[in-house]
């Protein structure tokens, strides 16, 4: 149905998209200091993801508890950014200033639920690749049909939030 060799490079490409909407999101919103920390975190968990995803892609049917673990990584740096910058404030400069300037955005909000959501889906992503793997389920309608399509449109919310988050810092010019 949606699984055609064009739509497949689109996925592809669109997935690949959240590491460059990081740089340029970092660079947009420098100024402020809630952004940069944010992004830099999620930067780094980002990163992690993209060494481990293909030892992981070895792991087989594994992969996506792999994948849905790690997306919860995701919720977690949003949610406990200011924890994170807690913790880090006795050795980086930065995390104190972090620290005491932090609050809690719009657009965060909304990465939480666009992350949640790809937790979800990916839960039951992971709830079929084993009942097709036990030998349950004949075929794996869901990961075959819906997977690429959602984790895509997923990716572009994220991206639209992340460049929404950084520009919302740009000084305005009134004249």
């Amino acid at each position: 149905m949606l699984n055609s060799e064009p739509l497949n490079y689109i996925y592809y490409v669109i997935g690949q998209i959240s590491t460059p909407v990081f740089f340029i999101a970092l660079f947009a919103g420098w100024k402020s200091v809630n952004t940069r920390s944010l992004l830099l975190i999620l930067l780094v968990v980002e990163a992690i993801d993209t060494l481990v995803s293909n030892i992981a892609l070895s792991w087989r049917y594994n992969f996506y508890l792999w994948v849905f673990f790690y997306s919860l990584v995701y919720i977690y740096v949003v949610f406990a950014r200011r924890l994170i910058a807690i913790k880090l404030s006795p050795h980086f400069k930065f995390f104190d200033e972090v620290r005491k300037n932090y609050y809690f955005s719009k657009q965060e909000g909304g990465l939480i639920f666009v992350y949640a959501c790809a937790s979800l889906f990916l839960f039951i992503n992971l709830i079929e690749i084993k009942l097709y793997q036990y030998g349950v389920l004949g075929s794996l309608f869901i990961v075959e049909q819906l997977f690429s399509p959602a984790l895509t449109l997923l990716y572009l919310v994220e991206a639209l939030l992340l460049l929404r988050l950084s520009i919302r810092t740009l000084p305005v010019d009134n004249d």
